[in-house]
């Protein structure tokens, strides 16, 4: 093992009164690769190495540990450094201090060229021990957060995954009755295509206050929060977002069994040569859960297309029109909604209300039982078309009699035209022919 002067004073001993660093490095040389780590300590509080004692003295603080591993080419295999994470310029733990270090590990893959980074943040905990004792980090150590790069062999970012405190109370590590909430940002690209997938999600550890990484499984009871996702060109620009929030007020996207209703509203944007924005309100139906997506229900939907100068061009909304609150019921026979359309164009304004019956699974069943449109021009000129049945609410049933009324109005002058057609429908579905 060589020794080293680590504080720039030129000696390996330590001197009254200055910073006392000092070096150890060793190597091991393999067939492959050469693997050297450097370990860097101060004399302590009694600016004595401890040589006395044949050892390291007690009070010796550790500055910085490093480890490379180069191929006998001289390309970096791997890379392991473990430094100061508090700003008191040692890992070693002192009374009362903050007690952070930061652990970097670099690997490279000889096959693909890929370059994988590491970076972990933690503390030594309530103790003030990082537990290197048995080589086991002790349970009550706290991770701030966790940080994984993975880069291509030009330096492009493949995949980045990042794990930060979401709650304030500056750890990733659950806490007993915190709110336990982590914030989760992963990113990944596509080399075909050149799209990057963003993700970022807030979860919590659940009522068992456990995030679940043993195993390597996230456990059924973290809850989340809140999600979006993005996807990004080659350019930089933003070609899609997709975002889900809580719908029920309870401030949670994951549905809660104890809870009547579980709620989540979920966003979808997309850029193209226009803007297409939608909003869906789904229930998480019987089984309270969002994943069996055959028993969720759709509340409501709103969708608007925008130009890039950000005007309207179209604009719908489904919601629900038979009183139950949900607009489209998977488990249901069949559901009734009421459709809104909109549509802008350069000269026209058109808008129409159609009253649907909708079955699951066949669409071509659909039949509606209602509508009314109108239709009006820069010129003035409009038209207003209502085709109705005899029942109370007015909807058309099979076999009923269908009542048509058209009116046109023509210039400044409101002239009125109107018409009236009575005649048995047959089937509803035959409204639009």
């Amino acid at each position: 093992m060589l020794q080293e002067d680590a504080d720039g004073d030129g000696i390996l001993g330590a001197k009254p009164g200055q910073e006392n660093r000092l070096s150890f490095i060793s190597t091991r040389y393999g067939l492959i690769a050469d693997q050297t780590t450097r370990f860097v300590t101060d004399a302590g509080i009694d600016e004595d190495f401890g040589d006395k004692e044949n050892g390291k003295d007690i009070d010796n603080r550790i500055v910085s540990i490093d480890t490379l591993s180069l191929s006998k080419a001289g390309d970096t295999l791997a890379y392991m450094s473990l430094h100061d994470g508090d700003g008191d310029g040692f890992i070693t733990p002192v009374a009362g201090g903050k007690n952070i270090a930061i652990l970097t590990t670099k690997s490279k893959n000889l096959i693909n060229n890929e370059t994988t980074i590491n970076t972990l943040v933690t503390d030594a905990g309530p103790d003030e021990d990082f537990g290197d004792k048995g080589n086991e980090q002790e349970k009550d150590n706290r991770i701030i957060s966790i940080d994984t790069l993975t880069i291509d062999r030009q330096g492009d970012t493949l995949t980045y995954l990042s794990i930060v405190d979401g709650d304030d109370d500056g750890f990733v590590t659950p806490v007993p009755n915190g709110e336990n909430k982590a914030i989760i940002t992963s990113k990944s690209k596509n080399e075909i295509t050149g799209v990057t997938t963003v993700n970022i999600m807030i979860s919590d550890a659940g009522p068992d206050e456990d995030f679940g990484d043993h195993g390597n499984e996230q456990e059924k009871d973290n809850r989340i929060y809140a999600f979006s996702v993005a996807d990004i060109n080659k350019n930089g620009d933003t070609l899609n977002v997709r975002t889900a929030l809580d719908g029920d007020g309870d401030g949670i996207i994951s549905a809660v069994k104890e809870n009547k209703l579980n709620e989540a509203i979920y966003f979808h944007k997309i850029w193209d040569q226009e803007i297409t924005i939608e909003r869906v309100v789904i229930n998480a139906g019987p089984d309270q859960n969002f994943e069996t997506e055959d028993y969720n229900q759709v509340l409501s939907l709103k969708k608007v297309e925008l130009d890039l100068n950000l005007d309207t061009l179209t604009f719908s909304e489904v919601m629900d029109a038979d009183g139950d609150g949900i607009a489209f019921d998977t488990l249901a026979d069949s559901s009734t909604v009421l459709v809104y359309e909109l549509e802008i164009g350069s000269t026209t304004r058109n808008e129409t209300w159609t009253t649907l019956v909708m079955f699951p699974g066949d669409d071509s069943k659909n039949y509606p039982i209602k509508l009314i449109s109108n239709i009006v021009n820069t010129a003035g000129t409009s038209t207003f078309l209502k085709i109705t049945g005899t029942s109370t609410d007015s909807t058309i049933d099979i076999e009923d009699t269908v009542f048509v009324s058209k009116e046109n109005i023509y210039g400044p002058k409101h002239s009125k035209v109107k018409d009236l057609f009575i005649f048995k429908s047959g089937l509803g579905k035959d409204l639009y022919s």
